[in-house]
């Protein structure tokens, strides 16, 4: 088909491009159409990446199907205005492009470009991004059947190298369906050499085998779980000309050799039929038929107002993925003050991402010394007016704008996440009661205000870090996770401590009094919490019997199993007890050590790694669910202990934290065996501290399943075997973070 003339359309309020065009605005991909003058580029104030694999994969099928895509806006490049980095080149490459040839800026479409952009970029390609994997199953059979969609894409991440779920919504795959992948990298990995792979290069292979396979594999060095013979998407392009797909020369591409081999011979590209070849070759066909049209906005009367940009991009995003709040203002920002992208840009170290970091950098630049409160988050009208260039513009938003351009371009905020990493991190020889990285991100996506503080407390100590024996450095770690994992209103609980001018004798249990609602849940110390769950050694059968739940066990009934009265304190110990059963960070805390170890390369600031609580380990049950399922209306009158076991296999007594290459090694092995014998990376688990909450004997309680607690079988020893180990090891999980950081 003859691509559309530009020239054509000039004195028209739209353009119409090809998929190709698209995708050559991303600097990565060739585009040799006649007449191609447009570089539509994203400008800065625009928000990043916000479209989940599923609206990518739902993108490409309707372009494989011939369906309408949309339209997008642009505009002539905003003279104010830098070009955003660009989500296919490599963050090593993300350095301020020249901006000379880009004729346009998008103001609205740009997921959907970006979307395009990857089904022509060569994931191998130097400098390229290795976040994103398009790929097609070119033999998708029965994957298609509990689906609309009749093309099979693949998007796969760094995050989740192995895809996503192949039905319309793209869901994260289930722990045991990552470890099934994960036991096949490390099977292919084994057997990498013994494979027919002499079509691949020796860039190829030294790039597979450079991997730490410890660790996830790229999403470019493995095949998606749900497919069966995928291919990148670019490779069809490739190999695409005058209506046809060149089978042969397809087949002599490495990527097909990789995907042969990977499917050990299951399927090989001569095993596509006709009509699956027909089927490709069709969505191919409409593929390149495709065409965008972007909708031209006219610069008279606003080429010169970045107002008037700023109210259109607003009301065009209102209309698609909606912005939170952080990102509305963050967006607003750039539009007026385009300088704070590159300065983001800068941070070498970032805990979060650049949302979160500018909204909260621009609370405590805000926040003044005697202040008894930490500023709160700015409105969206608050910003506009700070930073309009409205002349007529009130002088105490004029003060606000230079005392926020002077915290960022003076480096504060970089000297402030540098001083929380340099005081409170894990140190494995000096700090070893610090913080793990994963425990300061969490701080700052689940609790801004805490994170907030420690950025306030920064400029406070004049950014000077505090040493290992300073008495409130161990202090501050604990309220802040005080206040993290047990915070009820965690802003009013930390404007008390802001009002503290010394930290190291505060009470807990202070920051609750003369306020009309409790602000924390007071941590027990470790006398009471082990009262408070009322289980030992004497328990008798009749208060395992009524011990459904932790609530009524700790509050509703007393020692003897029958019912008591409550009052609040009893009722806050209650609260407490629930927060802390399932807190599985504290696990994390506990198992430092081993964790920042393991997993140094873990990016806290990619939003995606936490996409589905997404993280390189996974909390492993050390009694499996499973071993206690199984339970019908008749068999469950004769368990009568089932229901406090249940509740105790569910705590984080009964979890530990590990790396997937564990989790696969350590399947079918009973718990002793589990963590004392089993090595991953050249050490034993037993000495990283994994059974150090747990002795031998202990771990012996935990080989319970349901036979165990048949009637027939006297169940009452194996159960509160069973309960109590498991109350032992939560409490000294719970007494690591305790004692260390000086809670009481």
């Amino acid at each position: 088909m003859k691509y559309f003339q530009y020239s054509d359309c000039e004195t028209k309020n739209y353009f119409i491009f090809t998929l190709r065009q698209v995708g050559s605005w991303s600097g990565n991909v060739e585009d040799n159409a006649p007449g191609n003058r447009i570089k539509a580029r994203v400008p800065s104030f625009q928000r990043g990446l916000v479209w989940e694999p599923q609206q990518i994969e739902l993108l490409w099928d309707s372009i494989f199907r011939g369906f309408p895509i949309g339209s997008i806006v642009i505009i002539d490049r905003i003279k104010e205005q830098h070009d955003k980095s660009n989500p296919t080149h490599a963050k090593s490459e993300q350095t301020q492009e020249s901006e000379v040839d880009t004729s346009h800026h998008i103001l609205d479409g740009q997921q959907r470009c970006n979307a395009i952009a990857w089904g022509f970029v060569d994931p191998w390609k130097d400098g390229i991004s290795n976040d994103v994997v398009l790929w097609l199953d070119l033999i998708p059979k029965s994957l298609l059947k509990n689906t609309t969609r009749k093309y099979l894409f693949r998007v796969a991440t760094k995050a989740h190298p192995w895809g996503f779920h192949n039905g319309d919504e793209a869901s994260i795959l289930k722990v045991e369906q990552r470890k099934e992948f994960m036991g096949k990298v490390d099977n292919f990995k084994e057997n990498f050499k013994k494979y027919d792979c002499e079509k691949l290069s020796y860039k190829f292979k030294e790039k597979y085998l450079s991997q730490n396979f410890n660790e996830r594999p790229l999403p470019s060095l493995a095949l998606p779980y749900y497919a069966e013979f995928p291919v990148p998407v670019f490779l069809l392009f490739r190999h695409f000309k005058e209506g046809k797909l060149d089978w042969d020369a397809l087949a002599q591409e490495e990527w097909i050799s990789f995907v042969e081999s990977w499917a050990k011979e299951a399927n090989k590209i001569s095993d596509i039929s006709k009509g699956e070849r027909e089927i490709v070759e069709s969505g191919l066909r409409k593929a390149e038929q495709c065409r965008l049209i972007a909708l031209l906005v006219s610069n008279e009367g606003i080429e010169n107002s970045i107002d008037n940009i700023e109210q259109i991009f607003q009301r065009l995003n209102g209309q698609g993925t909606p912005l939170d709040n952080e990102e509305l203002i963050y967006s607003m920002i750039k539009a007026y003050w385009p300088e704070i992208e590159e300065i983001m840009n800068k941070l070498a170290k970032k805990p979060i991402t650049d949302v979160r970091l500018v909204n909260l950098g621009i609370r405590i630049a805000l926040t003044e010394e005697s202040d008894q409160k930490i500023e709160s988050q700015l409105t969206v009208d608050q910003i506009r007016k700070i930073f309009s260039k409205n002349p007529d513009k009130d002088i105490k938003d004029l003060e606000k704008r230079e005392r926020i351009e002077k915290y960022f371009g003076s480096g504060e905020l970089e000297k402030a996440l540098i001083w929380i990493d340099e005081s409170f991190l894990y140190e494995e020889k000096s700090r070893t009661y610090g913080l793990p990285a994963y425990l300061r991100s969490s701080i700052a996506w689940s609790s801004r205000e805490v994170f907030a503080w420690l950025m306030l407390l920064a400029k406070r100590y004049q950014y000077i870090s505090m040493s290992c024996e300073d008495k409130n450095t161990r202090r501050i770690i604990g309220l802040a996770l005080v206040v993290h994992w047990f915070g009820i209103d965690k802003e009013k609980a930390i404007n008390r401590l802001i009002n503290e001018s010394d930290l190291s004798s505060i009470k807990i249990a202070d920051m609750n009094k003369n306020s009309d609602k409790r602000l924390v849940l007071v941590p027990l110390n470790i006398t009471d919490l082990n009262e408070a769950f009322q289980l030992d050694e004497n328990s008798s059968p009749e208060q395992l019997i009524n011990w459904s739940s932790f609530w009524q066990g700790v509050v509703v009934r007393n020692k003897d199993g029958k019912e008591k009265k409550t009052d609040e304190q009893n009722e806050s110990i209650g609260l407490f007890i629930e927060k802390l059963r399932q807190q599985q960070e504290l696990l994390v805390y506990a198992q430092r050590e081993y964790l920042e170890d393991a997993f140094k390369g873990f990016d806290p600031s990619n939003k995606l790694m936490w996409k589905g609580h997404n993280r390189p380990w996974d909390y492993d049950h050390i009694l499996a669910s499973e071993k206690l399922n199984g339970t019908g209306k008749g068999k469950r009158e004769q368990l009568k202990f089932h229901e406090i076991c249940k509740a105790w296999q569910q705590s984080i007594g009964n979890q530990v934290a590990v790396d997937f290459s564990f989790n696969r090694a350590a399947q079918d092995i009973d718990p002793i065996e589990k963590y004392k014998s089993v090595k991953i990376k050249g050490y034993n688990l037993k000495e990283r501290g994994f059974d150090v909450f747990a002795s031998d004997d202990e771990l012996e309680s935990f080989k319970l399943n349901l036979s165990d607690l048949q009637s027939k079988n006297d169940p009452l020893n194996p159960a509160r075997s069973f309960v109590l180990a498991n109350k032992k090891r939560l409490i000294k999980i719970y007494q690591e973070w305790y004692d260390n950081l000086q809670i009481d």
